[in-house]
């Protein structure tokens, strides 16, 4: 009897019948039976629900007294007809579909279903809810998008490294995987994705490798500036080791911080110029107070009118008349500085120029024992300029070439008119010369080439600033040339002319 139940018989057929029926009500998939809806041009347009299981309800929201018999448009408002479509597909070609979709009108639910044709017009559907498992894809694609947009839009450079080690478990070098659009503009590196920082630059400093390395390896982040002569460039790094720790990968978010340390050596440097300016500025004041001194001293014991009394009072008018002078240049620079001073331009002839300003400097040039040349146009050289502050420059770079030329040497000034109305003035000498890291930086405030504490004239280093500025408002410009330290030097004013 129980071999005839699960034959051809009747009683077989109800038996495989309950079988399967217990298996279409106790699964967990969603499961349901169509039948196509056509219109006049045999087009599927709609389907009937011939049959649904329990878990139909439980995934759709839907009774199954509801769905059954009647078409989906009506049980479903708004299905989406690229649904329609394909079981249309499916029906019509007979092959199966496997497929997710979005349905708004069932709580904006989101499912992965696969159709089966049947025969006759019905088909098949077996189909799970993935409403969750979407919102998680979802949030990661617009979470992507999020990190994608601020990676590509932040100002600093970012990267992933992947550390590359050799045989002996030792790194030496790395590749970039990833870089944003940021990466080219301070690293100067163009076209680095997937190539190594070695094929990019040979002579990177294994110390950058090293370092990585360490954050790969350790799992530590580590933030530092550090200077790059391979690149000409300072950065600072923020650097963290990313992913598997097997796959040896480094992110760095970095930035090109060159031109502030580049502002911060020029700051130091200027603190320094500044410290040996006041310390000369001292010397430079307390060395005519001692001669003053010993004047007075000498006046409270000798007659006015007596010969040492008149050496005294000459000595004293020297060294008060130099102390003048270095307080006329401070206070000259501060004004020119701030934009006070004010040019008194008139025709003046380059000439009378140069005769004012060697009324000024002939007594340091004869006290010194240089032998002068001088070398004008033979025509008259005439410019719409401040006759006083333009000989006080020539005279300051005279005084500067009697100053720092050694006794008895060779100072020479000497014209020549250039084309476009311009005329060049140049004031050379065969003294102590200039190095060349200095040359850019003579013109700078407070800039002396050698010590000049030992020298008694050795000034506060503030006059060829001060000329820099006064002949660059005259529509001019000052350059220095030297050949080098014990090679002379020579400074040329060009000028405008009338």
């Amino acid at each position: 009897m129980e071999h005839a139940e699960d034959g051809p018989g009747p009683q077989g057929q109800h038996a495989g019948e309950a079988r399967w029926r217990g298996l279409f009500e106790r699964m967990g998939e969603g499961f349901f039976v169509a039948e196509a809806l056509r219109d006049a041009a045999g087009r599927m347009t709609d389907f009937r629900f011939v049959e649904v299981n329990p878990a139909f309800e439980r995934l759709t929201g839907i009774p199954m007294q509801h769905a059954l018999g009647r078409p989906v448009r009506e049980v479903i408002p708004g299905v989406p007809d690229d649904l329609i479509r394909t079981y249309a597909r499916v029906v019509d070609s007979g092959e199966p579909a496997e497929f997710e979709v979005h349905v708004p009108a069932l709580n904006d639910r989101w499912y992965e279903a696969r159709a089966r044709a049947l025969g006759h017009g019905q088909f098949c559907v077996l189909f799970l809810e993935i409403t969750q498992r979407k919102a998680v894809e979802l949030a990661l694609v617009r979470s992507e998008a999020r990190y994608r947009t601020l990676f590509e839009s932040i100002d600093e450079g970012f990267c992933i490294l992947q550390l590359l080690f050799d045989a002996a478990g030792q790194p030496h070098d790395y590749r970039f995987v990833e870089i944003n659009p940021a990466f080219e503009r301070h690293t100067g590196m163009a076209g680095a994705l997937g190539r190594t920082a070695r094929e990019l630059i040979p002579n990177l400093e294994l110390t950058w490798v090293h370092t990585y390395a360490r954050v790969a390896v350790s799992g530590e982040p580590l933030r530092f500036e550090d200077h790059a002569p391979s690149m000409g460039r300072w950065f600072d790094v923020f650097a963290f080791r990313i992913g598997n720790p097997a796959e040896h990968k480094v992110a760095l978010l970095f930035s090109d911080i060159t031109q502030r340390k580049q502002v911060e050596q020029a700051l130091r440097e200027a603190d320094a110029r500044k410290d040996e300016f006041l310390a000369t500025l001292a010397h430079e004041l307390r060395n005519p107070l001692a001669p003053i001194s010993n004047g007075l001293a000498i006046l409270r014991h000798a007659e006015a009118g007596s010969a040492v009394g008149v050496r005294a009072r000459e000595l004293m008018e020297r060294q008060l008349a130099h102390m003048v002078r270095l307080v006329d240049d401070l206070l000259d620079v501060s004004r020119v500085s701030r934009g006070k001073v004010e040019l008194r331009k008139a025709t003046v002839a380059l000439g009378a120029l140069v005769e004012a300003a060697l009324e000024t400097s002939r007594p340091l040039l004869d006290a010194a024992g240089h032998r002068l040349e001088l070398a004008l146009p033979a025509e008259p050289v005439l410019l719409d300029a401040d006759a006083t502050r333009l000989s006080q420059v020539l005279s300051n770079l005279l005084n500067n070439a009697a100053k720092y030329t050694r006794e008895g040497g060779h100072v020479r000034l000497a014209a020549r008119c250039l084309p476009q109305r311009r005329v060049s003035i140049a004031v050379s000498d065969n003294g102590i010369g200039i190095p060349p890291q200095m040359l850019d930086k003579v013109f700078d405030l407070f800039t002396q080439v050698g010590a000049a504490l030992e020298r008694s004239q050795g000034g506060l280093g503030i006059g060829l600033s001060l000329a820099r500025r006064l002949v660059e408002m005259h529509g001019g410009h000052i350059s220095a040339a030297s050949d080098g330290a014990g090679r002379g030097s020579t400074f040329t004013v060009e000028l405008p002319t009338l």
